[in-house]
């Protein structure tokens, strides 16, 4: 039976409130701690192999990166890092594209997320195929700039067909960003959440996203049991509900709607740096705008991270209530019922993050027999 004092004492100190988070993967769920990250992956034999991995968070190795605003920046672009990596292992491990090789990872046995961990005799590797620095990021790259097509370049282009559409040519004051900010951004907010959602439906129609939607409603429901203080036993993690208020696709509907208010002041901004800005050719004006909006999206970023971060701690406060509401709308698409074995998978996977200690200096692997989580 594991509680929260002993995952406390696991941790080497005491905290008022310990946030864990975490993603799906492929047939698996990646857990984050404060000492590191965890990724457990069900494997064809039904055994659920774990990788522990010790990591000290970037806004604590770098001061500056600590403060509000750029806090969040860091840590998006550390959990994309992070993510990709779990990915990366979580194939391997599905597709079973592995070979043995002496004296590169250590492989321990933990029974018990709580219990000491103890290595299991002969030190072996696994030497698998593994993304290259390069790859990593080629990924990071390509993964930016289609979620910028996605979110900034194409919203734009739509709400400006729609203002050709919505209004007369010889109107002076049809639809364009530099002359109605607000209501221009309001329609692309529009815009960029249909898209959004739109996405997202369309890939929840394959088999096997839908598999990682489960894992992503398992991830849920054991973070829920660990908030709540309640054993992590296949009946408590069960009785939750898979929608969470901290999830990254809430994070991206609180980021719509703070786009919306970012980008109605940055022609403002652009009008009082240079005021004949209205008077530039239409495609000149279009093309500075959105590379701002670009420019500016970490700041859009950086701002929704601190939204999510005070709502957490303010779940009653209305104004966090209403900017949160339609990322737990969305999870409907993002997370599906989850059965018992990926239940036992989250439960893993988040006691095994938890029991990654400050001393401990290089990742290391274990392998769990099906029921093997729950004792």
């Amino acid at each position: 039976m594991v509680n929260l004092r002993r995952m406390e004492a696991v941790l080497g100190k005491v905290e008022k409130r310990i946030e864990m988070g975490g993603q799906a993967v492929i047939e698996g769920v990646m857990m984050r701690s404060p000492q590191g990250y965890a990724i457990a992956i069900r494997k064809k034999d039904k055994t659920i192999k774990i990788k522990s991995i010790p990591y000290k968070p970037l806004t604590k190795r770098i001061k500056i990166l600590s403060l509000p605003l750029l806090r969040g920046v860091a840590t998006l672009l550390e959990m994309l890092v992070i993510g990709l990596k779990g990915l990366d292992f979580s194939i391997n491990e599905w597709e079973g594209q592995e070979k043995k090789a002496p004296g590169k990872e250590k492989v321990a046995e933990v029974m018990d997320a709580g219990q000491n961990q103890k290595e299991s005799g002969a030190s072996t590797a696994v030497e698998k195929r593994q993304i290259s620095v390069a790859g990593m990021i080629g990924l990071m790259t390509f993964s930016l700039a289609f979620a910028m097509v996605l979110t900034v370049v194409i919203p734009n282009i739509l709400t400006h067909f729609l203002g050709l559409f919505s209004f007369s040519r010889s109107n002076p004051s049809h639809l364009v960003e530099d002359r109605s900010p607000i209501t221009y951004n309001i329609i692309a907010g529009f815009f960029r959440a249909a898209i959004l959602i739109a996405y997202i439906w369309v890939i929840s129609l394959s088999k096997d996203i839908r598999r990682v939607f489960e894992y992503h409603g398992a991830e849920h429901k054991a973070v829920f049991a660990f908030e709540e203080e309640k054993p992590l036993t296949l009946e408590n993690v069960r009785s939750y509900g898979t929608h969470h208020p901290r999830c990254g696709t809430t994070f991206l509907g609180v980021v719509i709607i703070v786009s919306i208010i970012v980008f109605a002041f940055i022609v403002k901004l652009l009008l009082l740096i240079y005021p004949p800005f209205h008077t530039l050719p239409f495609i000149l004006r279009k093309v500075i705008i959105i590379l701002s909006h670009i420019l500016f999206m970490p700041l859009v970023a950086g701002v929704s991270y601190e939204v999510i971060k005070f709502g957490s701690r303010h779940k009653n406060n209305l104004l966090t209530k209403i900017l949160v509401y339609p990322g737990l709308l969305s999870q409907y698409l993002t997370t599906k019922p989850p059965d018992d074995e990926q239940l036992e998978v989250s439960i893993a996977s988040l006691k095994a993050a938890i029991a990654i200690t400050p001393e401990q200096a290089a990742p290391f692997l274990t392998v769990l027999a099906p029921g093997d989580a729950m004792k």
